[in-house]
């Protein structure tokens, strides 16, 4: 099996490098063009059947569907075991089955342009698009560079299949940017990357905010002088960054914090499936998958929000959403990358993490000061007017 996996990838690399000649030949002849999704017929495409307690980049998908629907005339589509089948919390949804081409044909055809989140969606879009005659125009929503993810993760576990699976979306991401007709992309560096093989690319936040709000230094001081200072995670157990994140703070940061912060402290673990492999005691409490009432509820008792990523690609949803929140944020260089706000402080190690957030604690006008930039930073371009500017010409 090790030799037909090491065989396919020299293949897939041989075969990359060819591409990538062919994409450099093509980026000169391809005009950028300007980008009119308003007032379109615009039809949000999944594979699977998606929700909004599902993944960061599964949600912000989501949610600039809800945005854009509000000036667009745009509809939601997945497959489904039963095509009868309706969203409860997605507008405008319709479920599609592969039986049902006449079907597929007409919506296809009656459409502008085509949004995926995915390679598997780009990959399962092209396949429809062969079975049903049909060629839309697509928008490709890159939440992240695959490639980038699978190696960062290959490097931290030393995973064969994670080396393979990056050699393998080196080959395939290429291929999808190349035959899209625009892109929409999280992070100005990778926007970058993509621009080498589309120019037709747009940056737009990961999650756009409606609302902003600014907490007092009294509020702080308050939550600083209590017996307990929470902390917040916030992430699902089935997201492989998580689970090595999670790991972290139980084998390394919890047993810092309990020596050397200054005062005593609650991690708070909020996600699906953490129940099955840690369980509560004074200092750390599971709660699962909760609603977002009782999320915000531990969002305003915390102080910090922490997020000891090790690898990962893409802007993370839970650093935004935490310095939306007003927390400071407790982080790493892969939690904070492609997030350029000067006041979010990135720590590599234990003891700096630990000294960070015992500074914090002994300056609450700092921590204010913090969430005050925070504010600024989300308002200037993680707000839907940031949206609007890619989408309303």
């Amino acid at each position: 099996m090790k030799l037909v996996l090491r065989f396919s990838f020299f293949i897939l690399l041989a075969i990359h490098i060819s591409m990538r000649s062919v994409s450099l030949f093509f980026k000169n002849r391809r005009l950028k063009h300007k980008n009119t999704f308003k007032d379109k017929k615009i039809l949000f495409f999944d594979p699977q059947k998606i929700s909004k307690s599902s993944s960061a980049g599964e949600r912000s998908f989501l949610e600039l569907y809800e945005h854009i629907s509000q000036y667009t005339n745009a509809r939601f589509s997945s497959f489904t075991k039963s095509p009868a089948s309706q969203s409860s919390e997605i507008s405008n949804y319709i479920s599609l089955s592969m039986l049902d081409r006449r079907t597929i044909k007409n919506i296809f055809l009656n459409i502008d342009y085509i949004f995926v989140r995915s390679p598997e969606a780009f990959l399962q879009l092209s396949l429809i698009q062969s079975y049903t005659f049909t060629n839309c125009k697509v928008v490709y929503y890159s939440t992240d560079i695959f490639s980038y993810r699978f190696y960062d993760e290959y490097l931290e576990e030393n995973s064969f299949k994670s080396l393979f699976f990056s050699k393998y979306f080196k080959l395939i991401e290429p291929l999808i940017w190349m035959n899209s007709d625009f892109i929409l992309s999280n992070r100005n560096d990778e926007a970058e990357v993509i621009s080498h093989y589309n120019s037709n690319v747009f940056v737009i936040p990961t999650r756009p905010f409606k609302f902003f709000s600014t907490i007092g230094l009294e509020e702080i001081q308050h939550k600083i002088d209590q017996n307990t200072i929470n902390i917040v995670f916030v992430g699902g157990s089935g997201n492989k960054p998580n689970l090595s994140a999670v790991k972290y703070i139980v084998d390394e940061i919890f047993p810092k914090f309990l020596q050397s912060l200054k005062t005593n402290f609650v991690f708070h673990l909020v996600g699906a499936g953490w129940e099955h492999l840690y369980s509560s005691n004074d200092n750390f409490i599971i709660h699962g998958s909760i609603s977002e009432s009782k999320l915000d509820k531990i969002y305003n008792k915390s102080l910090f929000a922490i997020a000891p990523l090790k690898y990962g690609s893409g802007i993370k949803g839970k650093v935004i959403e935490a310095m939306h929140k007003n927390l400071i944020v407790l982080t790493t260089t892969i939690g904070a990358e492609g997030i350029n706000c000067m006041a979010l402080n990135p720590c590599n190690t234990v003891d700096s993490l630990t000294d960070y957030a015992n500074s914090c604690l002994g300056d609450p006008e700092a921590c204010y000061r913090i969430t005050l930039e925070y504010q600024k930073f989300l308002k200037k371009y993680y707000s839907e007017e940031s949206i609007d500017k890619v989408f309303i010409n």
